[in-house]
Formats: C-alpha cells, structure tokens, sequence
C-alpha cells in the first residue's frame, strides 16, 4: 500500500486558508493591517502602569467606567495623557450597565475599574448582565497587596471566586513582569468567547519598572462555518415549505443583519425578532414580522404576535402572511386588570398605549431604548431600521438597567438621539444617576419613567396567587422624580396625558440635540396589571401549618 503523500503546508499557508474562508459581508483586514498571534514589538523599559496602558491603547480600549479608588490610580492618571476618557459614575452598579450599554450599541471594548473590595463587589450584578447579554467587557480588579492577602486587610475580598460565575475568563497577576501578557490574554478571551472577562491585579504591583516587548494583538475574525453544514442548511431551507426565521443577539453581534435580510427575501420567509432584540431585523422590511415576547423563565411563545392580544390590529404581520384563520384566531386575552391594593387610584395614562403611540420615534428617529423586563408588555411596539439600536436588561433581568445603559449608549453615540425608559420601580434602583450624568462633559439623554406607584408585576402575582395580600408592592406617592432632576441640574417635566408627552418628549428629544438637555420625562400612569411574568414558576400556596402572629416570641 503506498503510503499517503505528506502535504509541505506551513502553519502560516494554513491559517491563511482558514481566514480566506469568510462569509460575504464580513470585515476583511489588509495584509498591512492583518497581524499574526505571537508578534512582539522592541522591548521597552516603562513602570507597569505605564505597559497597562500602552496595551489598554493597542486594542482600542478608549473608555472606562467606575468610580476612582486609590488602587487604581498610578494607571487613571494616565488616562488624559493616553486618550482614555474615565466616566466617574455615581455608583459602580449602574457603571457596569453603562459599560454594557456603551459595547453593545458600538461593538466596542468598554472596561470597569472600580477600588477593591466594596468597589468592585457592586460590580457583580453588571458583570453577570453582560455575561448573559454576550458583551465583551474588561473587568479590572485591582486587589489588595501581595503583602497582606489572607490576613484580612483593609477592603479584601475573594474576587476571583466571586466573579468565577460571571466572566468568560478570569486571570490574576502573579509577578508584575507579566502584567502584559495577562491583560493581554483577558481582553482576547473577551472578544473570542464575547463575554466579560477578568484581571486581577495585587495593588503593590504598580510603579513597578520592568523592560518588556509589547505584543501586537490579534485581529479575530469570522469564519464561514463548515462546508458540509452549510449545504445541508441550505438544503433543509430550500425543502422548507413555510421556513420562518427567527433572529436574535447572534445576528446582531456577527454583523450579520444583511445577510439575513438576503436570506429572507430569497426564501420569501417572514422574520420574528426574539424577545429584547427588537433591532434584530429592519423593523421596516416587509418580511419583518413582530417581535416574540416573554413567557416565563427560560420559555418563549414561538410563532405568535409579541403585542397585547387585548388591541385589534396587534395580531401581527405573521397572521397575515399565512393566510390562515381570520385575524383573531388563536389570540388569548391578555388581562390588564386594575390593581385592587388598599387605596390605590387611577391615573391617566396606559403604559401599552404609550409605547404603541410612540413606537413610530424609534423607527424614524434611530432612538436606542433603555428598557426594563417589567415593562416587557410595551416591548412589543419599537422596531428599528438598523441594527445596535435597541437595550434591554437580558436573560439576568436586573431592575435599574435602562438609565445607566442609555447613559453609555449615548457615550458611544453622541450623534443619535437616546431614549430610555423605565418603571418608578426600576428607576428607584439607578436614580443616583442624576446627581453625576450632569456635570462635566457627559453626554445629554432623555429619560421617561412611567409612574404608576407599585411594583406591578409582583403585584400581579400577588393578585392571582396569593388573596391580595400585598406585601412590599407600593412606592411611595411622595416621591417626585422630575423635581429630583431639577435639584441636581437637570430638566424635569411631569405629564399626564398621552398629549402632554407628545409634546414634552419632542421637546426633550430636541433640547438633547440642539442644547445638550438632559431631561426626565415623569408619566403618570393608570395602575393597570399586566400578564404575569413568573406564570411558570408561580402556583397557588398550600397551607399546612397555621402562621399566627400570637406565635411570635418577645
């Protein structure tokens, strides 16, 4: 048998093989600019903080977002000098959003420093957000001294392990000689797997002089998927009698919206847009059907319309195309019930209504959306024309996310028009905001909280499982939000009309572009309840052993 015949293919003629095969409508990188893995610039002699930021530069990291600590600060002070511009938020939570924000809208690396310790633990929930949102962040953990690490010192935490969880990858510095390499390594981890991942750096480590080449970086990119897969994809699509495609985050992140708008025209096959990625699929596409929404953890009602089967014309751009039963066939109402706690009042304005009416600004306006899970029955009405335009909190669902996010969205395009909103609820958990977005050089938006005093969803868990018995539910009616905004510098308007919104959100929406306003837009609202979002994880309590207060001991 004659022996197989050894191919003279260098590691160099393989890669480029592999990087020759990409999708139509990817990046490509000039041979001038395409840089291979384990290139290194000229040794230099620099402090560490000074490597760190030479390499933050050498991947186009140009923003960061925390709040300042002394641990960090041999590197922030070279921030100005390096073009990297620190947005000092009010609190580290909402500056882990605003990092989220600001990625997913521009596709580009964001990072968050905090001070270790109580700093960086307020980052958690942020980082977990973005973990299941797909964003490629940098997490910088600055940690306690090398000296002093298990005797517990002054603001030492386990950061690693508390982050383990959280982030892609994770890695910590042993020797400061190797302070490049490892930042290095983390910021490709992100960017590879599209998520956040970690660096953890001893704070004795900085001022440090070492003498190290830099490394040049990898340029990732895309391949066309295996050759195989995608003819029996094609040809499973092509055998299809009724395909219907649904898009989501994976379209977005790949760039690949064009391709699908391709795909879709040749197949003549609607397309649905998953739940919190409404910019999945050009909102004004013919094929564009509506978006899917939400039907408990981890579930999804596939193949209906996302909108509130209570309105006429909210049966969708689907129903239609399948010219099957008439246009109310298999709708489920949709209850929006008036809420029945103790002295509770009706107010003016519907939430649903609202983001009906108003949905045509998005489309028109390129607006990018703050937009909190328990507001999700409003989440069917924006659509958008391109892709990046649209926030929503993801499958962590955090309260708190829409103003933070819409504020690192605007960060990374000043030139769009921003638009969040949110319940008084949510809003509550981020509203320290307002006493930093006004002051120095941030960026003007234009926020509207929806105030209908009361957790509503849980409200309405609390209405169907368990007797009305409202506990922890209600906001208090004192609290004024747009004179809060007045107090800290800002524009604060408080409507209760659909009219008076119409006007105060065109005027807000023009003063953040021709006069650098931020303004809070408060709608008073009705107290109407929506479907439940936990219906799957929710049931009627079973008493077995009476609960009496006489029990309780003194």
């Amino acid at each position: 048998m004659r022996a197989a015949p050894i191919l003279s293919m260098t590691s160099q003629d393989v890669a480029r093989l592999l990087l020759s095969r990409r999708p139509a409508g990817l990046r490509s990188f000039s041979a001038a600019s395409k840089l291979m893995h384990g290139q290194r610039k000229a040794p230099m002699r620099m402090t560490t903080e000074e490597a760190f930021v030479k390499t933050l530069q050498m991947h186009g990291i140009k923003n960061a977002f925390g709040i300042i600590g002394s641990a960090m600060m041999p590197i922030s002070d070279l921030f100005p000098k390096a073009g990297i511009k620190f947005w000092d938020c009010a609190h580290e939570c909402n500056a882990g959003m605003m990092a989220d924000g600001y990625t997913r809208t521009t596709g580009k690396m964001s990072m968050m420093i905090a001070q270790n310790g109580p700093g960086i633990t307020n980052f958690l929930t942020p980082v977990k957000t973005a973990y299941w949102n797909h964003t490629p962040l940098l997490l910088v953990t600055p940690q306690a001294a090398n000296k002093t690490i298990g005797q517990g010192g002054f603001q030492e935490v386990e950061q690693m392990n508390m982050f383990k969880d959280c982030v892609c990858y994770q890695e910590e510095v042993r020797d400061h000689t190797r302070i490049v390499e490892v930042l290095n390594r983390v910021i490709e981890k992100a960017l590879l797997c599209s998520a956040p991942a970690q660096i953890n750096i001893p704070r004795d480590y900085w001022t440090q002089v070492v003498e190290l080449p830099l490394p040049t970086g990898v340029k990732l990119e895309r391949t066309g998927g295996g050759k195989e897969s995608t003819r029996r994809a094609a040809e499973l699509l092509s055998e299809a009698k009724f395909p219907v495609i649904l898009n989501g985050a994976g379209v977005i992140l790949s760039g690949g919206t064009e391709q699908s708008v391709k795909l879709a025209e040749r197949l003549g096959a609607p397309v649905c847009c998953n739940y919190q990625h409404n910019d999945a699929f050009p909102g004004d596409h013919p094929l564009g059907a509506e978006q899917l929404r939400s039907a408990g953890a981890g579930s999804w009602e596939r193949g209906r319309s996302a909108r509130p089967c209570g309105e006429e014309e909210g049966q969708g751009r689907l129903g239609s195309l399948t010219g099957e039963p008439g246009p109310r066939a298999g709708r489920r109402g949709h209850h929006l019930e008036p809420s029945r706690a103790p002295g509770s009042a009706g107010f003016y304005v519907s939430a649903p209504g609202l983001a009906r009416d108003h949905a045509g600004h998005a489309q028109g306006g390129h607006h990018v959306f703050g937009h909190r899970q328990q507001l999700r029955h409003c989440n069917a009405y924006p659509s958008f024309a391109s892709p990046r335009k649209y926030l929503a909190p993801g499958l962590f669902g955090p309260c708190g996310y829409g103003f933070p996010a819409i504020l690192g969205a605007k960060v990374g395009n000043p030139d769009v028009p921003v638009v969040g909103f949110a319940g008084d609820g949510a809003f509550g958990i981020s509203v320290n905001e307002i006493t930093a977005c006004g002051r120095g050089d941030w960026p003007p938006v234009t926020m509207v909280v929806f105030r209908n005093f009361q957790w509503g969803a849980e409200k309405r868990n609390t209405t169907l499982w368990y007797d009305d018995n409202f506990v922890g539910t209600e906001l208090n009616k004192g609290v004024e939000y747009a004179e809060m905004a007045k107090a800290c510098g800002l524009k604060g308007v408080k409507v209760q009309s659909v009219e008076q919104l119409e006007r105060a959100l065109s005027s807000a929406i023009e003063g953040q572009m021709k006069r650098g306003e931020t303004t809070l837009v408060e709608v008073l609202l009705n107290q109407e309840l929506g479907e439940p979002f936990r219906r799957d994880a929710m049931k009627a309590p079973v008493q077995v052993a009476p609960i009496n207060a006489s029990d309780m001991a003194e």
